[in-house]
């Protein structure tokens, strides 16, 4: 064999060597994909479960949709319907908003 057929046989084995392992790699991550997007499954269906039987429970026939950690927001049913059936702020209302006031009201101090 002469010294290109090594040097050839040598690179062509490195090759296949970086092959197989970006393969395995590939695989590895490929799995860790599927495991992911499973457990984001089962958490969607937690999520759907749940706003399913919050729903049942306010006895909401109402199109508007809201989720699970929606719902966690608010303090009872009655501020959650209160709340969803307020109108939109306005930008008026937006621009007579007493920043300074509304910061110091917010702030623990």
């Amino acid at each position: 064999m002469s010294e290109f057929e090594k040097e050839r046989e040598e690179l062509l084995s490195e090759l296949a060597k970086k092959f197989r392992d970006s393969a395995k790699q590939l695989h590895d991550i490929a799995l860790r994909i599927d495991r992911a997007a499973a457990e984001s499954h089962k958490s969607n269906q937690h999520f759907e479960h749940s706003n399913r039987h919050l729903r049942e429970s306010l006895g909401c026939d109402s199109t508007i949709p809201f989720t699970y950690l929606e719902f966690l927001e608010f303090v009872n049913a009655e501020e959650f319907n209160r709340f969803r059936t307020m109108p939109l702020i306005t930008e008026e209302e937006i621009k007579e908003v007493d920043l300074d006031k509304l910061l110091s009201d917010l702030s623990c101090d």
